[in-house]
């Protein structure tokens, strides 16, 4: 396999429509992806090749691989890419995924998606294999062969036919209905669902009993374990783009909310008050509210209290719910009524006889009194019954006064207090472990130990924070630095690296734009350089030499030094095409076709005037001069 400016190492990958080999760029010495499209017919298929190359090269984003160059060679029509050594998500299904790896994932995948589908385009094919690892894995999105302009037509292809893999295509995209970017959303959420359970959610024999069941079964129950992200894959794969989540922005706000490493957790009632107890423990701390003891009777076990949508406004309000979780709202009052009911009619008997049982002080014998002698009191000289007197009574009552008082059920006011401490302490808490790690240069990994990953966390549970937002500029400043410095050192590949992270804290920053701009320049004329210097070595091997004009190899290694004037092998080459000359000359000369080989001579200096070789022969074109020294040079030689 050849193709000019690359040289294939080894094979990678092969489908059906293309081949991908590992390749080396020779121009700029990197590894590079080197996609071949294979040889069809149908130009239908040629032309979905290289959409994929424009569109991916329209497109910047840290989770979406990046495009070297695109052409045609002969017949061979190719991309060259980024060249990822992390693997795909394929195989490491197989091998399995924590299902807090599995948030992570749909949210990166989630943040490209967002990216792509403001662009307009839509991906059409979210699977697995389609989803690679850097190094530091990053899941990058791949193969945008068969992604769509929105603002194009909505027909699928030209024959009307649904593209995609049916393990993981969207009911609307099975029966070719117009498409938007839900159906990306419901690819995602079955990757999703393998991701958790290590298999696919729906099966068949064949395409149609796929997609049939796609479109027909019912989505599938997670087990016990992962019931926390039921809510989250219902709106993801349900069968009516509807019923989805909107856009991928909207689930991506649903993700932050339901991912407890990330969010604030919904604190139950129980949380609450331990939070507030522990404020009013706190020395110069005013009271917040009434203190909440686990396992009293004022609150049944396991309620909670979600006060998230009015936490400050963090976020937008859920939209509506899928069918499950509408029919969990429908029972969850009618439940709730009925455990208060019996609550507060266990507290009623607790109150109704708490009072008509008392010890007597002088025998161990329970006293039954009459509750309403009790509150009226004993008649002038009359000892009460049972033997209480009002002394004994009043060290009964100073017993009680001396109990527990009991604790009262906390209103939304104080619950909606202690979350916002909790938030307000748990923000402190990640400032200080942004500033270490950003003070040890740990600016985007290790991946949960960062100063983006902890400055991520506060802007999560306050989006304005402003020491956050300039903390992820800091961090998106110093790789412009670092950028900027391998750019000195012509580093290309380390300098877009940094520019990747550095856009991944702050995606707009003006500095990491400008250097993104200059190295874009620089591989442009990289690739041009490429190009003429090929277009040379062909001419020169084809001795056109400097005719025809704009087609030789004197022409295409001054345009190289046009684009980079110190370029060292297009000045070794501008001495091969003087030399050449120079070739052509002496053997002109030992024929004593002066005229000739002086016309050789003079092209070449033509193209390099201080030739040594050249200055040399223009002297031996005189036929004049020559003929007579090289006679008398022959006679030397007999007598030497």
């Amino acid at each position: 396999m050849q193709i000019p400016g690359f040289k294939v190492v080894r094979l990678i990958a092969e489908g059906g429509m293309a081949t991908v080999y590992l390749a080396i760029q020779e121009s700029l010495g990197r590894f590079v992806a080197l996609k071949l499209l294979k040889k069809f017919d149908n130009p239908e298929q040629s032309n979905r090749f290289f959409n994929e190359g424009r569109i991916i090269a329209s497109l910047n984003h840290q989770n979406i691989i990046t495009i070297h160059d695109i052409g045609v060679f002969g017949d061979q029509n190719y991309i060259s890419m980024e060249y990822l050594e992390g693997g795909d998500l394929k195989s490491r299904i197989k091998q399995g995924i924590e299902p807090q790896t599995a948030v992570d994932l749909v949210e990166g995948i989630g943040s490209c998606l967002d990216f792509v589908h403001k662009k307009g385009i839509i991906h059409r094919d979210i699977k697995p294999g389609n989803i690679i690892f850097r190094n530091d894995d990053t899941p990058v999105l791949t193969d945008f062969g068969i992604a769509k302009q929105l603002e194009q037509d909505h027909n699928l292809t030209m024959d009307g036919t649904a593209i995609g893999s049916p393990y993981y295509l969207s009911p609307e995209q099975a029966e070719c209905r117009p498409l938007d970017g839900r159906t990306d959303i419901y690819g995602l959420g079955i990757v999703f669902f393998e991701m958790l359970m290590g298999h696919k959610p729906y099966r068949g024999k064949s395409y149609i009993e796929i997609v049939m069941a796609h479109k027909t079964e019912p989505i599938p129950s997670l087990p016990p374990h992962l019931q926390h992200y039921q809510g989250l894959l219902e709106r993801m794969i349900a069968k009516d783009p509807e019923d989805r989540f909107r856009s991928a922005r909207e689930m991506l706000k649903f993700l932050r909310k339901l991912d407890p490493a990330d969010t604030i957790e919904i604190a139950t009632e129980t949380e609450a008050g331990s939070i507030l107890e522990a404020k009013d423990t706190d020395a110069g701390e005013s009271q917040v509210g009434t203190a909440i003891r686990v396992g009293e009777p004022g609150r049944p076990a396991g309620s909670s209290a979600s006060t998230e949508r009015n936490e400050d406004n963090l976020s937008d309000p859920l939209p509506s719910q899928s069918g499950s979780e509408r029919l969990s709202y429908k029972l969850r009052w009618p439940i709730m009524a009925m455990v208060l009911f019996l609550i507060a009619g266990s507290i009623w008997i607790t109150y109704q006889f708490q009072d008509d049982f008392h010890f007597g002080s002088d025998r161990g014998q329970v006293v039954k009194t009459e509750r309403h002698d009790t509150l009226r009191g004993p008649a002038q000289g009359q000892r009460p019954a049972g033997g209480i007197t009002q002394q004994d009574n009043a060290s009964s009552n100073g017993a009680q006064a001396k109990a527990p008082a009991k604790a009262v059920r906390p209103s939304k006011a104080d619950i909606q207090k202690a979350l916002l401490l909790k938030r307000k302490r748990e923000i402190q808490g990640f400032l200080a472990k942004a500033k270490a790690a950003l003070d040890a240069n740990k600016l985007t990994t290790p991946a949960r130990s960062s100063a983006y990953y902890y400055y991520q966390q506060v802007i999560m549970r306050s989006p304005r924070n402003k020491v956050a937002l300039r903390g992820l500029s800091q961090i998106a400043n110093r790789y412009a630095f670092m950028a900027e410095k391998e750019l000195q050192h012509q580093d290309l590949e380390k300098a877009k690296v940094y520019i990747q992270r550095g856009r991944k804290a702050e995606q707009e920053n003006p500095k990491l734009s400008e250097i993104a701009e200059k190295i874009a320049r620089i591989e442009n004329t990289n690739r041009k350089v490429a190009e003429y210097l090929a277009a040379a070595d062909r001419a020169l091997q084809s001795a056109r030499l400097t005719k025809p004009p704009r087609d030789n190899a004197y022409h295409f290694y001054r345009q190289v030094l046009k684009l980079s004037p110190g370029n060292k092998e297009a000045k070794r080459g501008i001495t091969k095409v003087a030399n050449r000359y120079a070739d052509l000359a002496e053997r002109e000369i030992n024929e004593y076709r002066y005229a000739r080989a002086k016309e050789f001579v003079n092209l070449g200096l033509g193209v390099q005037p201080k030739n040594r070789r050249l200055t040399d022969l223009r002297t031996r074109t005189n036929a004049v001069e020559d003929v007579p020294r090289r006679f008398f040079g022959k006679i030397k030689s007999i007598f030497d």
